[in-house]
């Protein structure tokens, strides 16, 4: 029974893990971890569970690490809160000053753009 149990929850906290990090990967975390945390807490229980039952050696050796693997995402979780500011640039606002390189090498300056409309649009190549 503690080798099921054991198996299950870090089953559990390793789907909740992999879902994390891709959301993570994407930037695309929610803001209320209420879901996470429930399925990180429901993976910790059904291994700490298994303590209650006469535990073996593969139990164990699953058990120790899913526990650590629980523990370190709520640790990290309270203790890497990201801070979001306001925006520095909203839409219909002023454009802030500000230069950049054009691709034939000459000088853009935001300023030269006052009266017009506009679109910037900023790439960022990963090569």
């Amino acid at each position: 029974m503690s080798l099921t149990l054991s198996a299950v929850g870090l089953c559990v906290l390793i789907v909740a893990w992999t879902v994390w990090l891709k959301k993570a990967f994407r930037q695309a975390l929610p803001r209320n971890l209420l879901g996470f945390a429930v399925s990180m807490f429901l993976g910790l229980g059904l291994v700490a569970s298994s303590f209650f039952f006469e535990i073996t050696f593969l139990s164990g050796l699953i058990a120790v690490p899913a526990l650590a693997l629980g523990l370190f995402w709520f640790a990290s979780a309270a203790l890497g809160g990201q801070k979001t500011n306001a925006p520095k640039v909203i839409v219909g606002q002023a454009l802030p000053e500000f230069w950049a390189l054009n691709e034939d090498g000459s000088i853009f300056r935001s300023g030269e753009m006052k009266g017009s409309p506009y679109l910037l649009k900023f790439f960022r190549g990963h090569w």
